[in-house]
C-alpha cells in the first residue's frame, strides 16, 4: 500500500493499528502507545511496507526506552523503563538459558545500567541490551563449567574411592556429606547424591523424585552453587 495515496486520517489509522499490533505482540507496557504514535506520524510518508513500518516502530520503542533509562529527572519514569527492559531481557533469557533465565537477565540489566554511556545508537538500544544479555550468559556458563568440574570431579572421585590420587581422605568425605546435608532443600540434597553417587541421568532423577528433567537441572545448579560457597568445603578442598 502506497502511503502517499492515503489521507492523514487513513495514515493515522494505519499507524495506530501497527503500533497496537506490535506492542500487543511483544506485550510492551512502557512507554505509552501515544509516545510511539506521535513520532511515527511526524515522519515522511514514503511508500512503506508493513514490515518497514514495524521496523520503525521497534526502533522508536528502543529509542524511547533508552532515553527513559538514561535520564535522571523523572525517577518513576526511569524505574518503569528499567522494569520494561528487565521483562524484555528475561523473556529472551528464557529462550537462551531457561534454567538460569532470572539470574542471566538480572546480570545483563546490571551491565546495561553500568554501560549505558556506551550505547551510541538509541534506536538500537534493544540490540545493545541483548549483547549484554549474551555477555552475561557466557559468564554464567563459564562459572557453571568451573563449578561442575571442581565439585563434580571431587564428588565422583570420593564416591569411586580414588583417595590416593586426589588426596581426599575419610575426613573429606565427611566434610562433603555434611555440606550436602546443610543444603536447605531436600530435593537439592537428593539430586546431588543421585547425580554423583548413584550416577543417574536427569531423566532417571526426575522419575525417582517425581520432578521434570529441567527441574532436576535447576536443583543441581543451585545445590552446586551453594556447595561451592560453603565455607567448610572451601577450607577443606581449597576452593576459597
Amino acid at each position: 500500500m502506497n502511503v502517499t495515496d492515503l489521507g492523514q486520517s487513513q495514515w493515522r489509522d494505519r499507524c495506530q493499528a501497527a503500533v497496537d499490533g506490535v506492542s500487543g505482540q511483544y506485550d510492551w507496557r512502557f512507554p505509552p502507545v501515544d509516545e510511539l504514535l506521535g513520532p511515527l506520524l511526524q515522519q515522511p510518508q514514503p511508500t512503506l511496507t508493513d514490515a518497514l513500518l514495524r521496523q520503525k516502530i521497534v526502533a522508536l520503542y528502543s529509542e524511547c526506552l533508552y532515553h527513559a533509562c538514561v535520564q535522571n529527572e523523572d525517577d518513576e519514569r526511569q524505574a518503569l523503563a528499567f522494569t520494561e527492559l528487565h521483562t524484555y531481557l528475561l523473556r529472551t533469557a528464557y529462550r537462551w538459558l531457561p534454567e538460569r533465565a532470572e539470574e542471566t537477565a538480572q546480570q545483563a540489566l546490571e551491565l546495561v545500567f553500568v554501560q549505558l554511556g556506551r550505547c551510541r545508537q538509541p534506536n538500537r538500544f534493544l540490540y545493545f541490551a541483548k549483547m549484554k544479555l549474551l555477555q552475561a550468559r557466557k559468564q554464567l556458563l563459564r562459572e557453571d563449567a568451573v563449578q561442575m568440574t571442581v565439585l563434580g570431579d571431587t564428588t565422583e572421585e570420593i564416591a569411586s574411592g580414588k583417595h590416593a590420587d586426589t588426596q581426599i581422605d575419610e575426613e573429606g568425605w565427611q566434610v562433603l556429606l555434611a555440606a550436602i546435608c546443610r543444603l536447605p532443600n531436600r530435593n537439592q540434597q537428593e539430586v546431588i547424591l543421585l547425580t554423583y553417587i548413584e550416577e543417574l541421568t536427569d531423566a532417571e532423577i526426575g522419575e525417582r523424585l517425581q520432578i521434570s528433567m529441567q527441574n532436576a537441572r535447576v536443583l543441581r545448579h543451585r545445590a552446586l552453587r551453594r556447595l561451592s560457597e560453603d565455607p567448610e568445603i572451601g577450607r577443606y578442598f581449597g576452593n576459597d
